[in-house]
């Protein structure tokens, strides 16, 4: 996997979310993501690291993402946005070729207007990890935990099927986007419309696609597996644009890239 250390990666960090590059549906709460010598994927769910582990702990699905639902992000230099448009694009079904549309922009920002969240209580997975029974010949506690690599657990993913994409000139006003000759180079399975206001378009899909998530480190203290980074009670889950996130942050060369990764689009 490639590293890239440019707003492509970090682009939803000020609402507390890591980025998915490759936006899908498959991504849920409890889920958990290894990162070793700087290549990161997603290795399975949480149950397979306990011994016996029980009922997990319950997720709250398809919740309003108060947080980022209407949000914009800071405006990303063209070349980035259209780098992230396209990764939408192919998510969402359609082709990535806009390049060229966007020839006149010098910015583009991008709006989530109908955002769900899934989420789990991070204190109760921190207390299921606490009680359970650890499976010590788990391949993922040698290797992450105990190991020379760090594992963390999702506790929250961020879904749209919708987004706003606005593009500036470089005196500041919008350029002028021709949507029908985009959806014409798009396809029919993503629908382009445009907003009536310069330089904005809407691109749409079928299937909602989880595009950020949360998370936490899992480690051992005291001999003990346990959820590091997360104290009890300052835990939010939809943080305002001026908060410092709460859950951990993957570094940018970290960033989750499904492209070979044993989930498949169907979540199986």
């Amino acid at each position: 996997m490639g590293i890239c250390r440019d707003k492509a990666t970090t682009y939803l960090a000020r609402f507390g979310y890591n980025v998915v590059r490759h936006p899908r549906i498959g991504v849920r709460p409890l889920m958990l993501v290894g990162r070793q010598r700087r290549s990161t994927e997603l290795l399975g769910s949480l149950d397979q690291l306990i011994k016996d582990p029980g009922p997990l702990p319950s997720i709250k699905p398809d919740e309003v993402a108060a947080g980022i639902s209407g949000q914009e992000t800071s405006k990303l230099d063209a070349a980035v946005g259209v780098h992230v448009l396209g990764n939408i694009l192919g998510a969402l079904g359609g082709k990535a070729a806009v390049k060229g549309h966007y020839g006149l922009a010098k910015t583009l920002q991008f709006t989530f207007p109908e955002v769900t969240l899934d989420s789990v209580d991070a204190l109760e997975v921190s207390s299921f990890l606490t009680k359970a029974e650890v499976d010590r010949d788990s391949p993922l506690l040698a290797q992450y935990v105990l190991g020379r690599g760090n594992l963390y657990v999702i506790t929250a993913i961020v879904k749209a099927q919708k987004f706003l994409v606005s593009a500036e000139a470089g005196g500041g006003g919008g350029v002028d986007i021709d949507a029908p000759a985009i959806q014409d180079v798009v396809g029919g399975a993503v629908v382009v419309a445009a907003t009536g206001r310069a330089g904005a378009v809407f691109y749409e899909g079928k299937e909602r696609l989880t595009f950020g998530f949360k998370c936490f480190e899992i480690g051992v203290e005291n001999g003990v597996i346990a959820m590091l980074n997360a104290r009890p009670g300052s835990l939010a889950l939809a943080l305002e644009a001026d908060e410092a996130p709460t859950a951990a942050i993957l570094e940018p060369d970290a960033l989750l890239d499904f492209d070979d990764d044993p989930v498949g689009r169907d979540g199986s």
